[in-house]
């Protein structure tokens, strides 16, 4: 792999699924799952250099695609809402 630095996080995440290596987060934790032998020193350390980026890209992935479930909901009072400036000038 090249230079952490430079190297953007999902980057580093396909490299590391195309060894079978599996990052995700759990309560809070990053953790991972990979067969034995894949996770060599270095690839740990880079990991372990680079959690916190991890942790960040899966709690805003997890969070989009919580947003993009999400339904459309009414509003409890049934009321239309108001049209805004531009929607008025229409």
């Amino acid at each position: 792999m090249t230079s952490p630095a430079v190297t953007s996080v999902g980057t580093v995440l396909l490299a590391l699924n195309r060894r079978e290596i599996e990052l995700w987060v759990e309560d809070g934790d990053l953790r991972y799952r990979a067969p034995a032998g894949r996770m060599d020193a270095a690839t740990l350390a880079l990991v372990r250099e680079r959690k916190q980026e991890f942790i960040r890209y899966f709690t805003n992935l997890d969070a989009a695609r919580r947003l993009q479930s999400a339904p459309f909901s009414r509003r409890a009072d049934d009321a239309l809402t108001p049209l805004s400036l531009d929607q008025e000038g229409l």
